[in-house]
């Protein structure tokens, strides 16, 4: 997103908010955070309280301490991982629908337990550690592919060459989606990454519907014809001892679509652009390349990019 954003509206604080818990942070278009965000955080962790309040977004809580997060993101009683409650969600979907058509939802990561854990447990059995194991050569054989068409040059802009091209296309053969249309679908994602930050919500629904469409095809030839990939497997489990269905299908799909194409992708740029500016890590890690694997779980740690909301 551009620096240059404009921030959302603000609105009142609740009389029962004191002025000493009160930060004003636009968690979505902080100028700050968007140029460099580790700068910004460190900002904000010496000058706000370690739990605040802004105006922003409609208004709502920030738990900055590693103490607060941890507590909270476990005590699902206090704070839920579902947008509204439950038969909230229902009725505003339903009425929505009959406009809009079926809005798929990002499953499992917006449910509490025990509905967390029903839609989860399909997914380790295709995210097991037996089946990432046996794609390992195939990534190198890709990263080796994509490495030597720069190696040569001692440059690359990164993003482009190797940051996206490597997760997005390992993710599209994972999930049996065709490799043809991944300028398609990276457009998808950023529109729907973009529509997560609108100040309209219907944006980030119809961003949805857009990423189910694409990915709808796919689903239904897989359904008779199954190959091997993450979607075929996906047809053979069985949600609460129910076969699964097309809009359970969906829900997953719009999740790993996301999750595929972007997260990594990140994760990757951020980690380089540390080794680029830290020339003493990357003077140790060639004399040790033992410390290969555990540099890459810190950066990995460091360089965390996904935010945990809770209600």
């Amino acid at each position: 997103m551009a620096t240059d954003a404009v921030l959302s509206d603000t609105v009142a604080k609740p009389d029962h908010i004191p002025e000493s818990l009160v930060f004003d942070f636009d968690m979505y278009r902080d100028p700050a955070l968007v140029a460099n965000p580790h700068e910004r955080i460190m900002d904000i962790h010496r000058n706000a309280p370690p739990i605040f309040w802004t105006p922003r977004n409609n208004g709502h809580w920030v738990l900055f301490g590693h103490q607060a997060n941890f507590e909270a993101a476990r005590d699902v009683e206090t704070f839920s991982n579902e947008i509204y409650p439950r038969e909230q969600m229902d009725a505003i979907f339903g009425e929505l629908e009959k406009e809009l058509g079926r809005i798929p939802m990002a499953v499992p990561i917006n449910l509490d337990p025990p509905d967390h854990t029903k839609y989860r447990q399909p997914l380790q059995r295709v995210f097991s550690p037996k089946v990432i194991e046996g794609l390992r050569e195939s990534i190198r054989e890709l990263a080796r592919k994509l490495i030597s068409q720069f190696a040569d040059k001692g440059e690359c802009e990164l993003m482009n060459a190797l940051s996206e091209p490597l997760p997005v296309q390992v993710f599209l053969k994972m999930l049996g989606l065709p490799l043809e249309r991944l300028a398609e679908y990276r457009k998808l994602t950023r529109e729907h990454l973009d529509a997560i930050g609108s100040s309209n919500p219907m944006d980030s629904l119809t961003s949805m519907q857009d990423v189910a469409a694409a990915m709808r095809p796919t689903i239904l030839a897989r359904k008779d014809n199954p190959q091997d990939d993450i979607i075929s497997m996906l047809w053979e489990v069985e949600i609460d001892g129910q076969p699964i269905t097309l809009e359970d299908q969906e829900n997953y799909g719009v999740l790993l679509f996301i999750a595929g194409l972007d997260t990594v992708m990140q994760g990757i740029g951020h980690g380089v652009r540390h080794l680029a500016m830290d020339q003493a890590l990357q003077a140790k890690l060639r004399v040790a390349p033992e410390l290969i694997k555990d540099a890459t779980e810190e950066l990995l740690r460091r360089y965390t990019f996904t935010i945990p909301p809770r209600r």
